[in-house]
């Protein structure tokens, strides 16, 4: 085998084993701030949150209405919404962006309102919420921007 030939195989085998860890570590370092406890389906009778390895959806009624991606560790915990359910369709932050400047047009007062408002709304709505969650048995206590829910395991 050549000098060249081997140089080739050695930055291939190299390259490939660099690829690994680093899908390796991104993998683990992912997992690292997900909670696992809290994968699973919770309710208090009328909403529901199901957590799934880094994902969240919430429904009211038995119906979608929202879901987002979180971390969790340690008895704290982030929700980002990054979906809302509306009539089939999941609207995402942009979508929700034109869904209210279509409703722009209809009054000088709204549109005025309208254009001072949207984007901190929606910076608000699609931002990351804090707070912080415990589980005992199959009861959990979240708690997200001081709005406490209990729910069960179900």
């Amino acid at each position: 085998m050549g000098k060249d030939k081997e140089k080739k195989m050695t930055r291939k085998l190299w390259l490939g084993t660099l690829v690994m860890a680093l899908a390796f570590g991104i993998t683990f370092a992912g997992c690292a701030r997900e909670d696992r406890a809290l994968n699973g389906s919770w309710s208090d009778g009328e909403s529901e949150f199901r957590f799934r390895n880094g994902n969240w959806e919430a429904l009211e009624d038995g119906s979608p209405a929202m879901r987002g991606t979180y971390t969790a560790r340690d008895g704290e915990i982030v929700m980002t919404l990054t979906h809302v359910y509306d009539d089939g369709v999941w609207l995402d932050r942009d979508m929700m962006r034109e869904f209210y400047l279509d409703m722009t047009g209809m009054d000088a007062m709204f549109d005025m309102w309208m254009a001072d408002m949207l984007e901190p709304m929606l910076d608000e709505m699609f931002g990351p919420q804090v707070g912080t969650y415990y589980i005992s048995d199959d009861t959990l206590t979240l708690t997200i921007e001081g709005e406490v829910s209990t729910l069960t395991r179900g």
